[in-house]
């Protein structure tokens, strides 16, 4: 349909839940998708979103969330109170045993809206069969369960599809040693390679490897990596690129605690390959704070230790509070050392390089 207009029904859904965040432009959103929401007595409306979050209000499910996922999926405005409620608890009972619990499950639904609406049977299958599949490979069911409340389209996807993509780059990398086992341990900690297309994962891997090939890479190894630090699987073959060349620059540098050279670069970073996975405004923080404090700090420091201690290092002791403003000094002789570090703060700040108000 066309832009839906203002109806009484909406207008007095809206004033219901307003104090919810609930909005006249994201009703009338919702009204594109379930154009009857527009004409329903609101009594029922507001029914049915009430009935649904005041049942779980206990495991935390709260009136504006809720909201904002029927939003999402506007069928939760029409679809009865006691019908939502069996299939949320129809499926936590079913894997009660296998430690899924209600709060669990509504954060994955809040997530995938569709999971209130669909009959429990269908996504108990959806489970079931792809545990069952990769049983002999030691897939369980708590396990599996785990990495679908973390990735919850894996509850709704076709059994065969994930199954497919898992063996598609099992089957792919089989020479180079990747098995299934190895690889569904890996899935588990970055869930969405269930739900990946072979074809992009395969790429990922083999875009880096050829690219720094004439340094000695391996797909052997940079698989061996992967599996330890499961989202190179998932992340482009530029991003990882570009990340070598940062920690590269810190290596040339004397920034790193390691020799000089490919050969010990790629030793490190093999031994070590979530470092691969650090954001590269990271990687840039840990350059220019070297460059401040003058001595590197180790990979292994978390980004907002080094934030912490750079912003100490350029006089600000405490990140929660705003960073004062710090004028150049009128008298020429006066140490402009201060006004300097402050500047420098301040645009680190602005940039993003440290989490903080200036």
């Amino acid at each position: 349909m066309g832009n839906p207009e203002v109806t009484p029904t909406a207008n007095a859904v809206v004033a219901h839940f307003a104090a919810h965040g609930l909005t006249i432009a994201g009703y009338l959103r919702a009204a594109e998708k379930q154009p009857q929401i527009l004409t329903q007595r609101p009594a029922t409306l507001i029914g049915n979103i009430e009935g649904v979050a005041k049942h779980f209000a206990g495991d935390e499910l709260t009136i504006r969330d809720y909201l904002q996922t029927a939003v999402k999926h506007p069928p939760l405005f029409s679809q009865k109170t006691e019908t939502l409620i069996a299939n949320i608890e129809g499926v936590v009972q079913h894997f009660a045993r296998d430690g899924l619990t209600v709060r669990a499950y509504l954060s994955a639904a809040l997530k995938q809206p569709s999971l209130f609406s669909q009959r429990p049977e269908t996504l108990i299958a959806n489970i079931e069969d792809v545990v069952q599949h990769f049983a002999g490979d030691g897939l369980t069911i708590r396990d599996y369960l785990q990495a679908a409340v973390k990735q919850p389209a894996l509850f709704s996807q076709k059994p065969e599809t994930l199954i497919a993509n898992i063996e598609g780059v099992v089957q792919h990398f089989a020479r180079e040693g990747l098995t299934v086992r190895a690889y569904l341990k890996a899935a588990l900690k970055q869930s969405q390679l269930f739900s990946q297309r072979p074809e992009t994962l395969i790429a990922n891997i083999e875009g880096v490897v050829e690219h720094f090939a004439g340094d000695g890479l391996t797909v052997r190894a940079y698989l061996q990596a992967a599996l330890r630090q499961p989202s190179l699987f998932a992340q482009k073959p530029l991003t990882i690129i570009g990340h070598v060349n940062l920690i590269e620059s810190l290596q040339e540098q004397g920034l790193l605690a390691i020799e000089q050279g490919k050969p010990a670069l790629f030793a490190f970073l093999l031994k070590c390959p979530m470092y691969l996975s650090l954001a590269s405004e990271n990687l840039h923080l840990r350059e220019i704070a070297a460059r401040v404090i003058d001595s590197a700090a180790s990979l292994s420091v978390t980004r907002g230790d080094v934030e912490t201690h750079l912003a100490k290092v350029l006089g600000h002791a405490d990140l929660k509070m705003p960073a004062p403003k710090v004028d150049r000094p009128d008298n020429p002789q006066t140490d402009l050392g201060p006004h300097a570090r402050n500047l420098l703060l301040r645009a680190l700040i602005h940039e993003g390089y440290i989490k903080g108000k200036a």
